[in-house]
């Protein structure tokens, strides 16, 4: 079975995660993974203040809501 190429995605997301430590890193991820796929995607995270540090330094991510 051969591999079909993904579609052209452009547009934003909104990752909402502002709970746990460890449910943040988790997301991770799969956003990156996302952006991997994706590189023209621009990904917003909002995340509690504690955790904004965390999430600003992910080259993955465009821009940290707190």
């Amino acid at each position: 079975m051969a591999i079909k190429e993904l579609p052209p995605l452009r547009g934003r997301v909104l990752v909402i995660a502002y709970s746990a430590f460890g449910d943040i890193v988790q997301k991770m991820a799969g956003v990156k993974a996302l952006k991997k796929c994706y590189p023209d995607l621009s990904v917003t995270w909002l995340s509690c203040s504690p955790y904004k540090q965390l999430v600003e330094v992910q080259p993955f991510v465009n821009d940290v809501l707190s």
